[in-house]
């Protein structure tokens, strides 16, 4: 549902003028300020005349030189004592909002918003629309989520739909931590016949009723992060969509992720195969190197295809270097420069380079 920026500038104001914690409880206010200028140029064969243009995207890239709103965002999040022993009850309400263009339709709509009971004891679970583990695991390990560097631009830069936005209707549990190990699992349902989104990202998004579920396993201890995530799709309807005749279609996708990370350097990188539901087979790897107030990257994705991928990929290979100058313990100044050269399966070669520098202003985290 959309909705107007008025009614988020009141919400704020509310809880801006209400004490920020009371008693055990705690309310923050928290978002980000995202602004970037993107540089893009493309080229090849194939391309349609609004990406040939600018008015038009190729992988989430526009011709030419502007400005870009990277997610900025506003929302509400706290927790609040119980009569349940240890367990706190949780709330997020989160608004995404265009910071720049104009402030016309569509220019405010909803990002997660759950509510939950947390226990050290007996674990998380909440409802809503929410990230699940499978995503929250490749949110940890791209320093770019956000930007045009990040694996899942497109769904084809490293990292599949399934890595961005939220399910929508969803149940999840998140369990304790045993010496390093945990697990989760989520549901989505819709009443029969619903027409409404199971998903909000890209091709995910023509998944229309039904259901999904999904479960995962993580150990992570000593900087080492290991997890495997499984999740299944069986919508009720298929919205229209795809290239040269194919679109996405219920099944499974699975995905492995690894990371290593000291105070000097991370390194990271995880195998999605998304072949089950028509989004090809997904590789990422990125490696950090932090240096006083600067972080330097490095990334390498691929979005491998066949007759049946959804994009009509053959094989889409990206490329990225970035770098980040931390202004405070959550901002900084960005820069990075990347390349996206994709091969379809009617033999047509096209690619996408784009620079980027801006700054990400996070508050309230």
């Amino acid at each position: 549902m959309k909705l107007r920026a008025t009614a988020m500038a009141s919400a704020v104001a509310a809880i801006l003028a209400s004490p920020l914690a009371i008693a055990d409880d705690v309310h923050k206010v928290f978002g980000q300020v995202n602004i970037s200028v993107d540089s893009t140029s493309v080229s090849g064969k194939g391309l349609s005349v609004g990406q040939k243009d600018g008015s038009a995207a190729f992988v989430g890239r526009n011709k030419g030189t502007g400005f870009k709103s990277n997610a900025s965002r506003i929302g509400l999040m706290g927790n609040m004592a119980t009569n349940l022993g240890d367990a706190r009850l949780t709330y997020v309400a989160e608004l995404e909002y265009t910071t720049v263009g104009d402030t016309g339709a569509d220019n405010v709509f909803g990002r997660e918003a759950t509510v939950g009971l947390n226990s050290k004891t007996y674990g998380f679970i909440r409802m809503g629309r929410l990230t699940p583990m499978y995503k929250a695991n490749y949110a940890a390990i791209d320093p770019w989520t956000d930007h045009v560097l990040q694996a899942r631009a497109g769904g084809q830069q490293g990292a599949s739909s399934l890595n961005a936005n939220y399910f929508n209707n969803a149940i999840e549990y998140r369990s304790p931590n045993f010496n390093g190990i945990s697990f989760s699992g989520f549901y989505s349902i819709m009443h029969d016949k619903s027409d409404q989104r199971m998903h909000n990202a890209g091709a995910m998004a023509r998944y229309l009723g039904g259901n999904a579920s999904g479960v995962g396993i993580r150990y992570m201890k000593d900087g080492i992060r290991l997890a495997l995530d499984t999740i299944n799709i069986d919508a009720d309807t298929i919205g229209a969509g795809g290239v040269g005749g194919v679109n996405v279609k219920n099944g499974n996708a699975n995905k492995l992720t690894a990371e290593y990370k000291t105070k000097q350097y991370a390194l990271a990188a995880h195998y999605e195969d998304a072949t089950g539901i028509n989004q090809g087979t997904n590789i990422f790897a990125v490696g950090s190197y932090y240096l006083g107030h600067s972080t330097f990257t490095a990334s390498y994705g691929v979005n491998q295809g066949d007759s049946k991928n959804t994009f009509g990929t053959k094989d889409a290979t990206t490329m990225g270097v970035g770098y980040k100058y931390k202004l405070n313990q959550r901002s900084d100044i960005i820069a990075g420069y990347t390349v996206h050269e994709r091969d379809t399966n009617a033999g047509l070669s096209r690619q996408a380079s784009t620079f980027t520098v801006g700054i990400d202003a996070k508050f309230g985290y």
